[in-house]
């Protein structure tokens, strides 16, 4: 009463304080926003929604064997990849090999005039990291083209004589590793092998097609 008395909403009207008159109080009006991205109803909508784009994102599960074998190819290829990528990070780290840690041409501006095919352990890395090696002989090759190309550019030319041996050291580094890495990297492989034939297989039976077609076409 006395805080209603004080707000003016109630107001004497004689000195006998018996008669009181009560003043109407204007409505309010209230405005409510509402988030409606906060509510329970929209979250689940909202991943409902998720959930059907993902399983339309989703690989056609019933796709053809080739489909399959290509998926499982890129599997393979990613595992042996990442194989070979363990043992060239170390090999590019280890300041013995840092003459072969980068591209040569980064120091050497007429490299690449001398030398067409450069290779180094900063390219074989990226090699790894974008899949392109497709076989642990394709590493190898890498490898050995790193000991040709500074034999090209420095021993056969009398020049840093000290490189080649330090070339060497590091090929046999990286094929050590291969070795106690061999059974694993074996074991990729032929699964690379025994997925991609049944593309070699439709390819082949493609061919024969067409070479028939071919000897038909002859007789006529």
């Amino acid at each position: 009463e006395r805080v209603a008395h004080e707000q003016g909403l109630v107001r004497q009207v004689d000195a006998s304080g018996m008669r009181l008159k009560i003043a109407a109080t204007k409505e309010q009006e209230i405005k409510v926003k509402l988030d409606l991205r906060k509510t329970s109803q929209w979250k689940r909508k909202k991943m409902e929604e998720e959930f059907r784009d993902q399983v339309k994102k989703r690989p056609n599960q019933t796709g053809s064997r080739a489909d399959r074998a290509q998926r499982k190819a890129g599997s393979a290829e990613v595992k042996l990849n990442n194989e070979l990528e363990d043992i060239v990070k170390p090999l590019k780290d280890d300041p013995k090999f840092h003459g072969f840690s980068m591209p040569a041409s980064k120091w050497v501006p007429d490299y690449t005039k001398v030398i067409k095919h450069p290779m180094d352990l900063h390219s074989m890395r990226e090699k790894c990291r974008a899949m392109l090696y497709g076989s642990v002989d394709d590493f190898k090759a890498d490898l050995q083209l790193i000991v040709s190309n500074c034999h090209e550019f420095n021993t056969k030319r009398g020049r840093n004589l000290d490189l080649e041996p330090v070339a060497k050291q590091l090929q046999e580094a990286a094929l050590s590793e291969l070795h106690n890495k061999e059974e694993v990297l074996k074991a990729i492989e032929a699964r690379l092998a025994n997925a991609n034939m049944p593309e070699a297989q439709t390819q082949s039976r493609q061919a024969r097609r067409d070479a028939k077609r071919a000897r038909k076409e002859a007789r006529r």
